[in-house]
Parts: C-alpha cells; structure tokens; sequence
C-alpha cells in the first residue's frame, strides 16, 4: 500500500511517503527496487535530485501496525495521527490497553461511518516515537468531529487514562490525503 500526505496542522513534518508492505523485509526489498529504477530512469533520477533539494532532511521510520484496519482499508482524504514517545518498559501494557479497551469504540465508530481507519502502530525502527495513533475519515471537517465525538467517548474510559500513563508525551498531526493506492 502507498499514501502521500501533505501537512495540515501539527509538528514539524510538512509530507509523509508511507508505504506497506507484508513484512519489513518486503517493505525494504520494495524500497531498494523503487529507488534502483529511479536512479535507473534519467527523469526520475532528476526529479529525484529536485525533491531532494526542496526537502533536505527527512526522518524514517518503519511501523508495524499492533491493532485497527489501517494498510486493509482505503483511508479517508484526512488523518489524524498522534505519534506518542512511551516508556519502553510498559509498551507492551498499552498495546494490551488500546486491543482490549479502546479498540471496540474506534471499530464502532468504523463501523459507524464517522471514521474510515484507525490504527496503533508499534516502532520497529526510528526515531523517539514509540507508538502511533492514526484516524482517517472522510476530510478534515469530519475528521474534527470523529476527534471531538472520540474524546467525548473516550472521557471517563480508565484505558485512555492508563494509556496517557505510560505514552505521556506526544505530537500531534492533521494530516490531508493527498494520494494512496491499494
């Protein structure tokens, strides 16, 4: 699978690639042939060169999805994604924490049509980001009001308050679809 997202509002990061694969050596075999035939192709080699110089720097991460429909579903034109630094030690505990106690009201809220995906994304490897929550729906307006009936749900849920326990500190990133493909 394949997304491109352009930055709406949040941190630092103004696009995402993000490809998906079966495994991450799948994932990586699929990297090195994609970059082989750009270096290959003179055009995709210069445009290459170009996107290159428009953004120097970039970081990255490879996940490894833990819970939700994400890399199964095509997601919605926005997304929410909270990218979460834990302690290390009790990673496992939240995994626990969102499968069993927050994931029956995200796929309720699928299930609903308020949202188009959602997933919890364990770092296999990166940066300081541990874990990752994303949301997808339809745009930003729906997207808002997905995040808003969310929170209202998830108000007084002792899984959400567990959660923020051991994966505190946070980015958040509204994020516009700007291209995905199966």
């Amino acid at each position: 699978t394949y997304s491109y997202l352009g930055h709406q509002t949040g941190g630092q990061w103004r696009r995402a690639s993000v490809h998906g694969a079966s495994s991450v050596q799948a994932l990586l075999d699929a990297q090195k042939k994609m970059g082989d035939q750009q270096d290959a192709n003179e055009k995709s080699a210069r445009m290459g060169t170009e996107a290159s110089a428009i953004c120097p720097s970039h970081d990255d991460y490879i996940w490894h999805a833990v819970a939700g429909n994400v890399g199964t579903v095509g997601r919605g034109g926005a997304a929410f994604s909270t990218y979460y630094v834990c302690d290390q030690t009790r990673e496992s505990q939240a995994d626990a924490i969102v499968k069993g106690m927050l994931a029956p009201v995200y796929d309720k809220m699928v299930a609903d049509g308020k949202l188009k995906s959602w997933g919890w994304l364990e770092h296999i490897v990166g940066g300081k980001y541990r874990r990752v929550e994303t949301i997808s729906a339809t745009d930003v307006k729906s997207l808002m009001e997905a995040r808003a009936a969310l929170i209202e749900v998830m108000d007084g849920n002792p899984g959400g308050e567990l959660l923020t326990a051991i994966c505190g500190d946070h980015t958040d990133y509204i994020w516009e679809i700007k291209a995905q493909a199966p």
